[in-house]
Order: structure tokens, then sequence, then C-alpha cells
């Protein structure tokens, strides 16, 4: 089961971290498009009326790959990244319910039981159980 986890986790990163490359090279190809409109521009220097157009063209890719990084790829990645640990930690699924259990916690149908047992002979409730196995610092009484 320990595996199945990993192997989520390990297949939830990577489809976040191409979403967050996304993010990234989102700003380098608004500041390419620039370039371009920028080499447009400078090309037609003659004709004052393709200066716009062509200035247009640089700006607005700056301004698309801005936003496509930060309203767009960024908050994506950071929302998938949640969700698959909200999705490992769930309580309502056996991936949850095992790494908790993996983490030194009892599930929920043991700890009654183990909480009904009277303390250890000159014990306060805490440490070892009667039978000398350690019950992880949970109440024995």
């Amino acid at each position: 089961m320990e595996t199945e986890i990993s192997y989520l986790e390990e297949r939830h990163a990577s489809g976040a971290d191409v979403v967050a490359q996304l993010g990234v090279l989102c700003p380098a190809m608004g500041m390419i498009g620039t370039v371009i409109g920028l080499v447009q521009m400078l090309q037609t220097m003659s004709d004052p009326s393709t200066i716009g157009p062509a200035m247009a063209v640089a700006l607005l890719t700056t301004l698309y790959g801005a936003i496509l990084a930060n309203l767009v790829f960024n908050p994506m990645a950071g929302k998938l990244k949640a969700r698959s640990k909200e999705e490992v930690l769930a309580p309502g699924n056996d991936h949850g319910r095992h790494s908790r259990h993996f983490q030194g916690r009892k599930p929920a149908h043991h700890r009654g039981k183990t909480q009904q047992l009277p303390p250890a002979q000159g014990q306060a409730g805490f440490g070892l159980a009667r039978d000398g196995a350690t019950n992880r610092g949970f109440p024995t009484a």
C-alpha cells in the first residue's frame, strides 16, 4: 500500500511540475513575442502607419505571457499540489487511512478498544501496554 501511495504522489507531482513549468515558460514566450514585434516595428520605420500594430504585438505578447503565468498556470500548479496532498491524506479513502496509520496514529476502530484496557502495573497509562508492546503514547486507561 505504501508503494501505491508513493506512485500516486509521484504521478501527481509530475503533472503539477508540467503545469508549473508552463508558468515559468510563459513570460519567456512573451518576451520572444516582444522581440518579434520590435523587429517588425524596426523593419517598417519608414512607414509610420505600421509602427502602431507592430508595437501592439510587442506589448500584447508580454502581457499575455504574464497573464497566463500568474493567473492561470502558477495557481493551477499550486492547486494540483494541494489537491494531491489532500487526496493522499483524505480520511475517506484508503490512502488517507493508511498514511495516518504509517504516521504512528491508531485507526479509529482500534482506539476505543485500547483505551478500555487498564494501565500496566506501575504505569500511569502511557508507555508500555500490558503485553509489553508500546502503545505510541496513547493512554491505555
